[in-house]
C-alpha cells in the first residue's frame, strides 16, 4: 500500500462525535459548513502557536492593535461562535424543556433556571 496522511479522516469522526453530542445530529463529511468549521478550528489552532498570538498573549494591551495571526484567531473564533448561535437559536425554536436531546438542549434547561 502507499502512505497517506489519516489526519483529516480522524479529524472529520472525532469532530463529527462531538458535535453529535453537542448539537445533536452529525453531518455529512462533505457538508460545507462542517468542513468550514473544521478548517477555521485547523486554523485556528495552528495560529494559536504563532509568534504575534504568542505576544498577544502576553501584551494584550499593545499587541491588538497590530496586525498578524491574533487578529486572524479573533476572526475565526467570531465565526465559531457564530456556528454555535446558529444551532442554539434553532433549538430554541423547537426545544421541549421536558427532553433533552443533546448538550445543547441542557444548556437552554440552565438558563431557564
Amino acid at each position: 500500500g502507499s502512505p497517506f496522511d489519516p489526519h483529516f479522516k480522524i479529524n472529520n469522526a472525532v469532530s463529527n462525535i462531538i458535535c453529535s453530542v453537542t448539537f445533536g445530529n452529525r453531518f455529512d463529511y462533505h457538508d460545507e459548513d462542517f468542513q468550514k468549521l473544521l478548517r477555521l478550528l485547523d486554523e485556528t489552532v495552528v495560529l494559536h502557536g504563532a509568534i504575534m498570538s504568542q505576544l498577544y498573549n502576553a501584551f494584550p494591551s499593545i499587541i491588538k492593535f497590530f496586525p498578524g495571526a491574533h487578529q486572524t484567531t479573533f476572526k475565526n473564533w467570531r465565526l465559531m461562535r457564530g456556528f454555535v448561535k446558529e444551532r442554539i437559536d434553532k433549538h430554541k425554536e423547537d426545544w421541549n424543556p421536558s427532553e433533552s436531546r443533546d448538550f445543547i438542549d441542557c444548556y437552554l434547561q440552565e438558563i431557564a433556571k
